[in-house]
């Protein structure tokens, strides 16, 4: 695949989310894939990492609490071989009332037309006050 493939991969990623189909994000993903959420098992309740079948059911949670599902953009990118970085900012609300804005850094290794791995670093302190306190 080329760099521009590569690219259009990773932001399907998120489109997928902002389309409200969460069977278009993991369709992205290899069978094989490992997503890493930031934190540190023990430490924050979901962080670690997930292979695709548990990595579905926490986004399915995190959907299912969402009123109107999650709008995710892509601010920047930066891309070399079968890496593809993104910059991207969430945006939504919870049942609850509370509001889920935060900012990524994702790292994607592309391999074979999929995604095969995926580390995300966000604003943990913001995730926790939202999702967990």
């Amino acid at each position: 695949m080329s760099i521009e493939d590569n690219v259009d991969l990773a932001r399907r990623f998120y489109e997928g989310f902002t389309n409200n189909d969460l069977d278009a994000v993991m369709a992205t993903l290899a069978d094989d894939a490992r997503f890493r959420v930031p934190g540190k098992p023990g430490e924050f309740q979901s962080g670690g990492w997930y292979d695709k079948a548990k990595l579905r059911k926490l986004f399915e949670f995190m959907l299912s609490r969402m009123k109107n599902g999650l709008k995710m953009e892509v601010v920047s990118v930066m891309a070399d071989g079968n890496r593809v970085a993104l910059e991207v900012i969430s945006e939504g609300e919870l049942e609850n009332g509370r509001r889920y804005n935060n900012e990524y850094f994702v790292l994607f290794k592309i391999v074979d037309g999929n995604i095969k791995e995926v580390r995300e670093y966000n604003d943990t302190l913001h995730a926790y006050k939202v999702w967990i306190e």
